[in-house]
This record gives C-alpha cells, sequence and structure tokens, in this order.
C-alpha cells in the first residue's frame, strides 16, 4: 500500500513539470503572427529611404514645374533651362533608384527566414548598378528616354515585389502598392504619348494634333503631374497604414492560431 501511494504522489510531481515546460514553449510560438499581413521587421533604413524617395520625387517635379511655368521652354539654350532640366532629372533619376531599393528590401525582409537564399544580395547589386548608370547615362547624354527606362524599371520592381507580396500574405495593401505603380506607369506612358502632339515640338505647327483645347496654358504636363498627385496619395497612403498595421502590438498567446501553422516552411 505504501508503494501504490508513493506512485501516484510521484506522477503528480512529474506532471506539474511537464506542463512548464510546455508552457513557455507553446507561448513563444503563439505570440508569433501567423501568415503575418503586413512584415513587421522593417529595417529603420526603409522608411528612412521612403522619405528620401518622395522628398527626391517633390524636388523633382519642382524643379520641373519651375522650369515649364517660369522659364521659357522654346529656349532651350538658356542657361536657367538647362540648370533646372539637370536637375529635375537627377532628382527623378535617383528617387528611382531608391525606389527600387525600397522594393528590394521589402522582397529581402519577406523571403529571408528562408534558408539557403542567398540570391538576394546578387538581386540588389545588379539593380543598383543598372539603376545608378543609367541616371549617370543620363545627365551624361541628355536624354529623357534613359531616365524613363530607370523608372520603368524602378516600377517593375515595386509591382513584381507587390504581388509576390499579395500571393505571399493575402493583404489587399500589397494590391494597392501595385495599382500605385501602375497609376505611375500610366502617367509616364501618357506624358511619351501626348508630348510629340502637345510639347515643345508640336509649337511651330500651333499644336494642330493636339487634343488639348489650349495647350499653350494648359498642356499635357498638367494633366501628368495630376496623375501623379493620385499615385503619391495612394502609394503614401498606403505606406502609411502599412506602418501603422506593423508597429501594432502583436496577436495575444491565447488568440493566436496552432503551433503547426507557424513554420516558416509553410508560410513559403
Amino acid at each position: 500500500q505504501q508503494q501504490q501511494q508513493q506512485q501516484p504522489q510521484s506522477s503528480s510531481q512529474v506532471q506539474p513539470s511537464t506542463i512548464q515546460e510546455d508552457v513557455p514553449e507553446q507561448a513563444t510560438t503563439t505570440e508569433r503572427r501567423i501568415s503575418p499581413d503586413i512584415p513587421s521587421n522593417l529595417p529603420p533604413s526603409y522608411y528612412a529611404l521612403l522619405i528620401a524617395f518622395f522628398s527626391l520625387q517633390a524636388f523633382g517635379f519642382g524643379a520641373v514645374a519651375a522650369n515649364h511655368q517660369f522659364v521659357s521652354d522654346k529656349n532651350e539654350d538658356d542657361l536657367l533651362w538647362t540648370i533646372l532640366s539637370y536637375v529635375s532629372m537627377a532628382f527623378m533619376g535617383f528617387s528611382s533608384w531608391i525606389w527600387i531599393a525600397v522594393a528590394l528590401l521589402e522582397y529581402h525582409v519577406a523571403i529571408k527566414c528562408r534558408e539557403g537564399y542567398d540570391l538576394d544580395d546578387m538581386v540588389k547589386a545588379v539593380f543598383v548598378v543598372l539603376a545608378v548608370g543609367a541616371v549617370t547615362a543620363t545627365l551624361v547624354l541628355d536624354s529623357t528616354l534613359i531616365l524613363a527606362a530607370v523608372m520603368v524599371l524602378s516600377i517593375a520592381a515595386i509591382v513584381t515585389t507587390g504581388l509576390w507580396q499579395y500571393v505571399r500574405y493575402r493583404h489587399a495593401l500589397f494590391l494597392s502598392d501595385v495599382i500605385a505603380a501602375l497609376v505611375y506607369l500610366a502617367a509616364i506612358v501618357f506624358l511619351a504619348v501626348m508630348d510629340p502632339l502637345c510639347g515643345t515640338s508640336a509649337y511651330k505647327d500651333c499644336f494642330e494634333d493636339c487634343p488639348l483645347p489650349n495647350p499653350d496654358e494648359f498642356n499635357h504636363r498638367a494633366i501628368f503631374y495630376a496623375i501623379c498627385s493620385c499615385f503619391v496619395i495612394q502609394y503614401g497612403s498606403t505606406k502609411i497604414v502599412m506602418l501603422v498595421r506593423a508597429t501594432a502590438s502583436p496577436i495575444p498567446a491565447e488568440n493566436a492560431p496552432p503551433k503547426e501553422t507557424v513554420e516558416p516552411s509553410e508560410l513559403l
């Protein structure tokens, strides 16, 4: 009888120890987000790059607007016109480069939990070399086609990253990034198509083929800026919402999903 009494006591002493060992493990797993809608481990440099992107965009568009509003673009030999043109191209070009870096940071953070994946640094280096080279060639050759290629490259990076993250996280905010980038692309395409009809080259024939009523006062560039404003508002609002969601408090342990669905291999 004494042996039988000791056995339940020993078993009752073992059970609490096993429970104490299991509870911390469950807490550490359930405190993590299951298929997180917004990555919360973005580095501070990510937000610094976003601020730099919007700042350079503002300065670039401001230089372009000042150039066309206060400097006669019919006299391209004017020194002030040349300076503002180069400044705007530099700002817009490097903002596109920074935008590519933003996309690469988002992509890097999204995949860094995957072991053995080391191509992100190589891709980052390739994008940086291409972007910087294109901006340099734009300033040297004085050709906006190269700058347009850099901008299209940055848009392609944002669209690709946004679609990939939407497939991974299934959150509509990533589609908002994609839509904003496509709006920006639509503005660039509109500017490229309308410039021969309503731009400086069409001034000689009095804008005969331009569909706008008075392109000498309200031309295609104003519409381009309006479309770009829609892009800036949408993209900026999306990033603000993402920042708020990413810095929100984590899911409590008791409300978290089961442990088996948290493994990184299943998230990928």
